[in-house]
């Protein structure tokens, strides 16, 4: 059996559950952040499941 002596856990800092928290309870330290960017357009003039616009 192999062992590690680091393990990743990605996280939304953001969430509202208390993740974050018990994790830094538990020593764990951050390694890596990402910013996500979204950009929400109109809807398009088409029914959703078509294939094309008409």
């Amino acid at each position: 059996m192999r062992s590690r002596d680091t393990v990743e856990l990605g996280v939304d800092t953001e969430n509202t559950t208390g993740a974050l928290a018990l994790y830094e309870k538990l020593r764990m330290t951050p390694h890596q952040a990402i910013d996500t960017w979204q950009l929400r357009t109109r809807t398009a003039p088409w029914t959703a499941g078509q294939d094309s616009a008409p």
